[in-house]
């Protein structure tokens, strides 16, 4: 009987030690796959411009740390999310609900993705200061109106989150004027800057809702006028310089901003 309950114990125990060996193995593959997909995670992080370019135009993607992203569509900016999983990357486009799936690889400095007919896209890796023109696009800011536009009122807003922090609740942005080259030549002051070809000056008028409890006479200095009925804040007009800025993730900023030149 003895032997009998012994050999049975030997045979669970052998049968155990056999699962937690197993288990130990199925961990080390996850591990394995968890480390090989954060290892390709952190490859993939950076800056990456296409091979070539379509027309002077630049497609670029920016992979960050936290699994977010954007990508430049010749001046159209998408931000996205994004998970890797072994050599399958997924990303998703803000708006979207269905996420973009398809193969990449990493060889250096070269980023290789399958575009949706199975065909090889390649991008290479490249610093921030390396991306030229207008939203990665190697056209000169002043050569292309419309993105100008669209950045002084990106620029603006982040100009009024540090100037007015909570005290506006709203704004609306009207881009007036955008000086050309011949205007600047016209013009003493803004001769005197010699601005470069991503350097724009413009007019700008806008309009801003005051948050509950702010001082209205604060915010309309020097030319607004509150209407109590709408609650909105008119009339406020500035001129400005915008220029682009390496110093963080914000594109262009907004310098020599005031009511005239």
């Amino acid at each position: 009987m003895k032997k009998i309950i012994v050999s049975t114990l030997i045979v669970v125990l052998l049968c155990a030690g056999l699962f937690v060996l197993t288990g130990c193995e199925n961990n080390k593959e996850n591990k394995e796959v968890v480390s090989e997909n954060t290892s390709k995670q952190e490859s993939i992080v950076g800056v990456w411009k296409n091979d070539t370019t379509l027309e002077g135009y630049e497609f670029i993607y920016t992979f960050k740390e936290d699994g977010t992203g954007e990508y430049d569509a010749a001046g159209t900016l998408m931000p996205f999310t994004y998970t890797i999983n072994g050599d399958q990357i997924s990303i998703l486009y803000e708006g979207d609900t269905e996420t973009l799936d398809t193969t990449f690889s990493i060889d250096g400095d070269t980023l290789n993705v399958l575009d949706s007919m199975g065909n090889d896209t390649l991008y290479k890796k490249i610093s921030k200061s390396e991306q030229t023109g207008t939203a990665g696009s190697n056209i000169p800011l002043k050569d292309n109106m419309e993105e100008v536009e669209y950045q002084i009122k990106v620029a603006m807003q982040y100009l009024f989150e540090e100037v007015y922090g909570d005290k506006v609740f709203d704004a609306r942005i009207y881009v007036d004027k955008i000086y050309s080259a011949e205007d600047e030549e016209e013009i003493d002051a803004l001769k005197q800057m010699n601005l470069g070809p991503n350097e724009v000056a413009f007019e700008v008028k806008f309009e801003l809702k005051p948050a509950p409890g702010a001082n209205i006479s604060e915010l309309t200095i020097p030319d607004g006028e509150y209407d109590e009925e709408s609650e909105w804040i008119t009339g406020l007009h500035r001129v400005g310089i915008l220029r682009p800025d390496e110093s963080s993730e914000q594109k262009y900023k907004i310098t020599d901003y005031g009511t005239g030149w």
